[in-house]
């Protein structure tokens, strides 16, 4: 298990940088575009990694380090839609701010914490 927290942080830290990079190489209306109905576009996948860095991953990381349950985030009930005058790349540099504080945040999760349970 301790291994997971030494790679959680390499890997979790790659995604800003990578979405950076293709919102501000593609266009937006590639982006916005749905692979097949009822799929999600690049640009609502991004929004709704904004969406979790905001509301669920710091609340369920807090509640863990306390010993507590968490609430469940369903993005269908719970989520908003991307706002369509909001270019792709000003989303890029909201999520990358917010996993960098987030990434703070774990790094106060210990092995021993791993073996703590929560539900939602």
């Amino acid at each position: 298990m301790e291994n997971v927290l030494a790679w959680a942080y390499p890997v979790l830290s790659t995604a800003p940088g990578r979405w950076i990079n293709l919102t501000e190489t593609l266009p937006g209306a590639l982006l916005g575009q749905r692979p097949a109905a009822n799929e999600w576009s690049a640009l609502e996948c991004l929004h709704h990694l904004l969406e979790t860095e905001r509301w669920v991953f710091p609340v369920r990381i807090r509640a863990f380090l306390k010993g507590g349950d968490f609430p469940a985030f369903n993005p269908d009930t719970h989520g908003t839609k991307p706002d369509p005058t909001k270019a792709g790349v000003d989303y890029a540099h909201e999520f990358a701010d917010l996993r960098g504080d987030n990434l703070t945040l774990l790094k106060q999760v210990t092995p021993d914490d791993l073996m703590r349970k929560a539900r939602h």
